[in-house]
């Protein structure tokens, strides 16, 4: 099998299972699908799938437990994804509503649309700031977590952030942005985020590089 189209299909499942458990159909407690029954239906090696499934429990939204197999876990991330499900689903119904009394488009269309919008304004300002001690390291552990999220992540370096070389950027129309650190001064980049509506965490080496 093409080892290329594997690792997409794989991440193909991880972003399907995490839907499932998103919008509730697969509740906290709930047995996920055995490694044997996702090999039958979505064509994939098991490595693959025991990745999909690795990322869920990286996650936080899934747990082993050893061989009776993935369960979805409740609390933390699962919660904190599923919490706004009934709003999305509102605004998805207004939009469904809007869409086919005022237009000839489809749904679909119309939402991968505003999609492709909305990634491009965020390549160009970045909700996430990345903060490191050094310009390669921030660019590394930021091109890293973008990858890995999806999400355009800006690099920032606290001694240029000292001397206001590169200050952080304006605050966004939202109301936090997330801004991560593994610098060296953790308190010196909360300091820093204190005048402005910006969220600080502080990453353990394990997470990045």
């Amino acid at each position: 099998m093409d080892p290329i189209r594997n690792d997409t299909r794989a991440a193909q499942l991880a972003r399907h299972c995490t839907y499932m458990i998103a919008t509730g159909k697969w509740r906290p407690g709930q047995k996920l699908p055995s490694i044997r029954t996702i090999r039958q239906e979505w064509g994939l090696n098991q490595s693959a799938v025991q990745s999909a499934y690795g990322s869920l429990v990286e996650a936080g939204l899934a747990e082993n437990r050893d061989r009776a197999g993935y369960f979805v876990r409740g609390g933390g991330e699962t919660d904190r994804l599923s919490q706004h499900r009934r709003v999305l689903d509102r605004l998805r119904h207004q939009i469904s509503e809007l869409v086919r009394n005022e237009s000839d488009l489809s749904l679909l269309g119309t939402l991968r649309y505003l999609t492709s919008i909305e990634e491009i304004e965020r390549q160009q300002e970045p909700e996430i700031a990345f903060v490191e001690c050094t310009r390669l390291q921030a660019e590394s552990h930021a091109a890293e977590i973008s990858d890995r999220f999806r999400l355009p992540v800006r690099p920032l370096v606290l001694r240029e952030m000292e001397k206001r070389r590169s200050p952080i950027p304006p605050s966004p129309p939202c109301s936090h942005r997330p801004f991560i650190s593994r610098a060296s001064r953790p308190s010196l980049v909360t300091r820093m985020c204190t005048s402005r509506p910006y969220r600080s965490r502080s990453l353990p080496s394990c997470m990045c590089g």
